[in-house]
C-alpha cells in the first residue's frame, strides 16, 4: 500500500513538472493566437460585406412610386431579405465578440503572471505530496492546481481544435461562402457607386441634356425601381447559399464547438481530480 502511494506521488510529481514545462514552451499559445487573429480578420470582412448588403437593400426599401393620387413602395418586398441580412450581421457580430473574448483570454492565460501563479500552485502541490505536515492541504492544493491548469490550456486547446476542424473539414465550404458574400457585396457597392456617378453627371449636364434626362427618368419611373429591386433580389439570391453556410459555420465554430469542448473538459477534469484525490 505504501509502495503504491509512493508510485502515485512520483507520477503526480512528474505530471506537475511536465505541465509546468509545457506551459513555459508557449508554442501552442502562438498557434492558437495566429488562428484567432485570422478568424477575427475573416469575420470582420464578412461583417463589413453584410453591412454593405444591408445598406443597399435599405436604400431600395425607401423607394416610393406615385400613380395618380395613390403611392406605393415596391421596396417593401425586400423586407424578408433585409431581415435575413440583419440577422446575419447580428450573428457575425456575435462571432466577432466570441473571438474577441477568446483572444483576450489567450493573452491573459499566456502572460507571465498567470504562469507564475501556476508555478506557485505546482509548488504547493509538491509540498503537500511530500511533506507530511502539509498533507492535510493536499486536496486544496490539487484542486487549485487542476483549476489553474484547466484555465491555462483550455482556451488554446479549444482554438487549436477549431483550427483542426476547419482545416480538415470546413476549409472549402468557408472559402466558397466568403467569396460568394464578398462578390454580392462588391456587386451591390458597384451598383450604388454607379448611381452616384450618374447623379454627378446629371448635375453637370447642360439644360437640354437635363431636359432629356428628365424625360428618360419620367419614362422609366415605374420600371426603373422595379429593375433595381429585382437586381438586388437576384444578387442576394445568388449569395443565399453562401450566407446560410456562413451562418452555420459561425454558430458551429464560435458557439457549439466551444460549449461542447468546455463540457467535455469539465467532465474530464472532474474525473481526473476525483482520481487524484482518491489515490493521494
Amino acid at each position: 500500500m505504501a509502495r503504491e502511494r509512493i508510485i502515485t506521488q512520483v507520477l503526480l510529481t512528474l505530471a506537475l513538472i511536465a505541465t509546468i514545462a509545457v506551459a513555459q514552451l508557449r508554442s501552442f499559445d502562438s498557434a492558437a493566437k495566429d488562428y484567432t487573429d485570422e478568424a477575427l480578420v475573416n469575420a470582420g470582412a464578412t461583417y463589413a460585406a453584410a453591412r454593405i448588403l444591408n445598406a443597399g437593400i435599405s436604400s431600395l426599401q425607401s423607394v416610393e412610386l406615385s400613380v395618380g393620387v395613390a403611392s406605393f413602395s415596391p421596396g417593401e418586398m425586400l423586407d424578408p431579405l433585409n431581415d435575413l441580412i440583419e440577422r446575419f450581421s447580428w450573428i457575425t457580430m456575435m462571432a466577432l465578440a466570441s473571438l474577441g473574448i477568446q483572444k483576450l483570454g489567450l493573452v491573459i492565460i499566456s502572460s507571465n503572471l498567470f504562469n507564475v501563479l501556476l508555478f506557485a500552485a505546482a509548488g504547493f502541490c509538491l509540498t503537500s505530496l511530500w511533506w507530511a505536515k502539509a498533507a492535510r492541504y493536499r486536496r486544496q492544493a490539487i484542486g487549485t492546481f487542476a483549476l489553474l491548469t484547466i484555465f491555462r490550456f483550455s482556451l488554446a486547446a479549444m482554438a487549436l481544435l477549431n483550427s483542426s476542424v476547419e482545416h480538415y473539414f470546413l476549409t472549402d465550404i468557408k472559402q466558397q461562402a466568403s467569396i460568394g458574400i464578398e462578390q454580392a457585396a462588391s456587386t451591390q457597392k458597384s451598383s450604388t457607386q454607379l448611381q452616384s456617378n450618374n447623379a454627378v453627371t446629371n448635375n453637370n449636364a447642360s439644360v437640354l441634356e437635363s431636359v432629356q434626362s428628365a424625360w428618360q427618368a419620367a419614362k422609366s419611373s415605374v420600371n426603373g425601381p422595379n429593375q433595381k429591386i429585382q437586381q438586388a433580389v437576384d444578387n442576394i439570391d445568388q449569395a443565399m447559399n453562401s450566407i446560410l453556410d456562413m451562418i452555420t459555420l459561425f454558430i458551429l465554430q464560435t458557439i457549439l464547438l466551444p460549449l461542447l469542448f468546455l463540457y467535455g473538459l469539465k467532465r474530464l477534469a472532474e474525473g481526473v481530480i476525483g482520481w487524484v484525490i482518491k489515490e493521494s
